[in-house]
């Protein structure tokens, strides 16, 4: 039995819901949203990714008063369409809603260029048109890894689909066939 479940793999409680009694889960969701200029302004004062423009698990808590003013206007993850909410923290919610509702296999659609070295001319290109987003979908793909290694959840495919956005029939046939079969 095949059921389409949709909704916001961004919101843990809306995940688990989806995912309640299911045994397979394939999460389609993808987002592409425009840098901004605070995107730029994170790369231009931070190179290192340790400050601004890379919050993710290493976002001071709170802000050390010796940086002066409150940074947290260019935090990525107060922006709902940043890809580090839409793919980094919902690769987190879908592996923390599997073990929560028991679901025994994940298939993700997953980034062509993730594979690729951070300095190649696509990942530079596209980071640079779209908010990092290789960078968190590198991040994401990692927590998926992290749980299959630790044998957090049952099986974990990653399924890399040429455009995403569209993708093309044997595509979305591949990711039902990974849920399906294992």
């Amino acid at each position: 039995l095949l059921e389409i479940v949709s909704g916001d793999v961004c919101q843990f409680n809306a995940t688990v819901a989806a995912m309640a009694g299911c045994g397979a889960c394939v999460s389609c969701q993808w987002t592409e949203r425009p840098s901004s200029p605070k995107d730029i302004v994170f790369k231009m004062w931070d190179p290192s990714n340790e400050f601004l423009g890379a919050w993710g698990p290493t976002k001071p808590d709170p802000i050390p008063e010796e940086w002066g003013e409150d940074y947290s206007w260019l935090d990525p993850g107060t922006d709902a369409r940043h890809p580090y909410n839409t793919v980094f923290a919902a690769a987190c919610n879908l592996v923390d809603a599997a073990r929560a509702t028991g679901c025994a296999r994940l298939v993700r659609a997953a980034s062509p260029l993730a594979p690729l070295l951070a300095v190649s001319p696509q990942v530079v290109a596209h980071n640079a048109k779209w908010s990092m987003s290789v960078k968190w979908h590198k991040k994401g793909e990692l927590v998926l890894e992290e749980a299959a290694y630790s044998e957090e959840v049952g099986e974990i495919a990653l399924v890399r689909l040429a455009d995403p956005l569209s993708p093309a029939p044997e595509e979305v046939t591949a990711l039902a066939a990974c849920a399906m079969l294992g």
